[in-house]
């Protein structure tokens, strides 16, 4: 009895894996954390990962970290970024950072962001301490590691915080974008988002004249809407996402399907 009494107390006091963090433990609590949402925060979730479940890509940063210099720049004089969200408690970000720049990225940029969190949920990573600040301070660990920053921002006081620490690029980010099957129902009208993306580099500009711009999301889904905003506004481009990627494929697919649709067969 009392040797049954020693292997069960010494059992309960070795030490064992808390699977809170990395690929295992994102994946465990992913559907947990879905059970906590309400339904408009599940919806604006889905709309963002598509057909995928929350679980399958909860660990999508993890296993980004594994892998090596295959992942760099693909040919001679390009370069890429390396997305980045700022919130894992226990990361060294200066030694991760460091690691991304000499594995071959050239720069990084806040995304997945909080800024695209606003209600219950902001205000909860906000008074844990994983909220926005911790994107500026990934943001100016990466300019002193020599990495082209880059960041989005949905305020003018976003806009600010960034352009003082030092960030070479914003992206002022008026919601999700329209069009398609997936596309954001509800936007800004064309002017509303002119306006919102020109006060947000207005911000940044206040501080750093050479901070660049480019406008994103909303209802600048096409060339027509593109164009409108980079005539109306101070933006010097244009970042593509959804515009480039889901919207062609989406007009593609339809227009083939339509095309076999009409093929009859006379016999």
């Amino acid at each position: 009895m009392r040797k049954a009494v020693l292997v069960f107390t010494i059992a309960v006091l070795l030490p064992t894996f808390g699977w809170g963090w990395g690929r295992e433990g994102h994946r465990i609590i992913a559907p947990v954390a879905k059970d906590h949402l309400n339904e408009t925060t599940k919806v604006m979730i889905q709309s963002l990962i598509g057909n995928n479940h929350l679980y399958s890509i909860a660990s999508w940063a993890d296993d980004m970290c594994k892998q090596n210099r295959e992942t760099g720049p693909s040919s001679e004089g390009s370069s890429r970024s390396g997305r980045r969200l700022r919130h894992h408690p226990t990361r060294n970000m200066r030694r991760f950072l460091e690691h991304v720049r000499d594995v071959g990225f050239s720069g990084v940029i806040n995304y997945p962001t909080v800024s695209r969190f606003d209600g219950n949920i902001r205000r909860d990573l906000e008074s844990v301490g994983l909220g926005f600040a911790r994107e500026v301070e990934m943001i100016a660990l990466a300019r002193g590691t020599g990495l082209y920053t880059t960041c989005y921002v949905r305020t003018p006081d976003e806009s600010r915080q960034m352009a003082e620490a030092g960030v070479d690029l914003i992206v002022p980010h008026v919601g999700l974008t329209a069009g398609g099957t997936i596309g954001a129902s509800h936007t800004l009208s064309l002017d509303e988002a002119v306006k919102a993306t020109q006060d947000m580099i207005d911000a940044a500009r206040a501080l750093n004249s050479k901070v660049i711009a480019l406008a994103h999301g909303g209802p600048f889904e096409g060339p027509e809407q593109v164009a409108y905003v980079l005539e109306r506004s101070d933006a010097q481009g244009f970042v593509g996402a959804s515009s480039f990627e889901r919207l062609p494929v989406e007009q593609a697919i339809v227009g083939l399907v339509k095309e076999f649709k009409k093929l009859r067969v006379e016999r």
